[in-house]
């Protein structure tokens, strides 16, 4: 009936289609735009059939076994379809032994006198150059390249999550409400499109040096379409493989490619000097780390430090040390060790066998103290919160269409770079004691959204108050000066735990066994654990601004446990 509301999947199907159009009708064909205009006009069930199809993992059907919800004339709705060519029958046998069952499968071997058993694949490989083995009609359908082409352009994700717009509307799921910023092309040209296209669709890794000229191309679209962290994780660890298998040179040489393309990693110097010094050329080795000890953050300046002392001392030569890290406070704690605790060790607390970071939290717990996990989360969630007013600002191209979680660059050195006054403004906002005030008001206007970074039931908004609070001013920057300049990959190593503002306690089986009162970082390292670099910079940082920041190692063993615990 005329009126009658839209069938959901067919509003879905439209506004994918309008958010692609939005973003990248520069980049399509004529007739691909011309494609897009005749879906947004379907009415009826031939709408909600292509609706439901262009859903679907596959994009050839049998049309007997075609059956889609609220389409009683499938035949009919795809004959409808087929008169603006949105389906047609142009497909290969092969394509139909590809998806087709195994009942049909086997069906078909029978039809042309073949043995009709064994597996799926193997019934599709005895099929194998034949034809006409299956009377039933099929179809293609022809949109499905171009409604995947506009999604990736309208969501801005290589593999488009559908599922989110059901979410949204039972109330699962809020989108963070902010003015689109527009954003002149994804792409300069369709050329450019394609190329990318090609990238992204491939079966499997690229080859090296494909990789590494899609590293250096001169655009890439945004948001999740930018693959370029993806392509240099596969190249670092190919990097890796070469020097295990001893290909000293070309593993040296691929480092220093991954570095001119911004993609070499947080080692990347230590790694090409290590493959170096190994290839004999150990001068040169000393040179690129002299080079690149200023080059990353604090974790690989002490990488680059110990590497560096090394091979200084094997030529005879001095190392300019860096001051000292501050040497943080350090407790024991007991507890019962599960004896078959699994790859990761568990221990008893309460009755309960517990991850070691969980056994600490029930321990404290059963004293009165809450501790939530920290690590990057409730950074993040602290640093989002503060920055809330510059997370969304109506910053050029970086906010291009609805249904983000945050602007292109969040997360990245370029979000501070392109935000310089709103940041600084921000930041002096945090040194005159307004943090507590910045995360309240973040939390009233952001709360319940999805916002990269932010973990809503991390802690309640007073716990992130009073923590934002009791870190103050130099405690806050540590952490988010950091964050600014490097971006997430910043927060690696962050303390496990925060204890949370409490009296002062003791807790069974921890030496020294008072905690006291005000928020306390802990870093919580197991039997046979030990410190990493990128751990003790962050100690090392919140000591120098007075935030109590301690390690607790964990002595475990049956009945190792003080009174209570058990």
């Amino acid at each position: 009936m005329t009126g009658d509301p839209l069938p959901l999947p067919v509003v879905d199907l439209r506004d994918r289609i309008a958010l692609g159009l939005a973003r990248g009708a520069s980049l399509l064909h004529a007739e691909e735009r011309a494609v897009a205009e005749r879906v947004l006009g379907l009415e009826g069930a031939p709408a909600l059939l292509l609706a439901r199809l262009s859903g679907r993992r596959v994009d050839v059907f049998r049309v007997p076994d075609l059956i889609a919800a609220g389409v009683d004339d499938v035949p009919g709705a795809l004959a409808a379809l087929a008169s603006i060519a949105l389906v047609d029958d142009e497909l290969s046998w092969t394509r139909r032994a590809e998806v087709a069952t195994r009942e049909v499968l086997a069906q078909g071997c029978a039809a042309l006198g073949l043995s009709q058993g064994g597996r799926r694949a193997e019934l599709a490989a005895r099929l194998d150059g034949h034809e006409d083995w299956d009377e039933a009609p099929w179809v293609r359908l022809v949109a499905a390249p171009i409604l995947l082409r506009l999604e990736r352009m309208g969501t801005l994700q290589v593999r488009p999550d559908r599922s989110s717009a059901v979410l949204a509307r039972m109330g699962r799921l809020r989108w963070p409400d902010y003015p689109t910023t527009g954003l002149s092309s994804l792409l300069p040209d369709r050329a450019a499109w394609d190329r990318w296209e090609a990238l992204v669709d491939l079966d499997g890794a690229p080859p090296v040096e494909a990789a590494l000229d899609a590293l250096a191309w001169p655009a890439w679209p945004p948001g999740g379409l930018d693959r370029r962290d993806a392509l240099g994780h596969d190249l670092r660890e190919h990097a890796r493989a070469e020097e295990r298998a001893g290909r000293l040179e070309e593993a040296a040489d691929l480092w220093a490619r991954l570095e001119s393309v911004g993609q070499g990693g947080r080692d990347h110097v230590v790694r090409r000097a290590r493959c170096v010094e190994r290839a004999g050329r150990v001068e040169e080795a000393l040179s690129l780390l002299e080079e690149g000890r200023d080059a990353g953050d604090g974790a690989a300046r002490i990488a680059v430090a110990r590497a560096g002392r090394r091979v200084a001392a094997s030529l005879g030569r001095a190392w300019v040390p860096d001051p000292p890290l501050a040497t943080p406070v350090r407790r024991t704690l007991r507890l019962d060790r599960v004896a078959d605790g699994g790859r990761r060790p568990r221990y008893r607390v309460d009755g309960h066998a517990r991850l070691v970071e969980d056994a600490v939290v029930a321990c404290l717990a059963r004293q009165g103290r809450r501790a939530v996990h920290g690590e990057g989360s409730t950074w993040s969630t602290l640093g989002a919160l503060v920055f809330a007013d510059a997370l969304f600002a109506p910053v050029p191209g970086q906010l291009p269409v609805p249904f983000l979680t945050g602007p292109l660059d969040g997360g990245t050195p370029a979000f501070a770079a392109r935000r310089p006054g709103l940041v600084q403004a921000l930041l002096d906002r945090i040194d005159a004691g307004e943090a507590p005030a910045l995360v309240a008001q973040g939390w009233a206007r952001l709360e319940g959204a999805l916002v990269a970074g932010v973990s809503w039931d991390l802690a309640t908004r007073d716990e992130l108050v009073g923590i934002a609070a009791a870190l103050g001013p130099a405690g806050l920057r540590a952490v988010l000066v950091p964050w600014l300049r490097w971006g997430w990959r910043a927060l690696g190593g962050l303390p496990d735990l925060v204890v949370l503002d409490g009296p002062e306690v003791r807790v069974d089986g921890l030496h020294p066994g008072a905690v006291p009162s005000g928020v306390h970082l802990v870093e919580v390292k197991g039997e046979q654990d030990s410190l990493r670099d990128a751990q003790r910079v962050w100690l090392d940082r919140f000591a120098r601004a007075g935030v109590s920041a301690e390690v607790w190692w964990i002595v475990g063993g049956p009945g190792a446990a003080g009174r209570g615990v058990g």
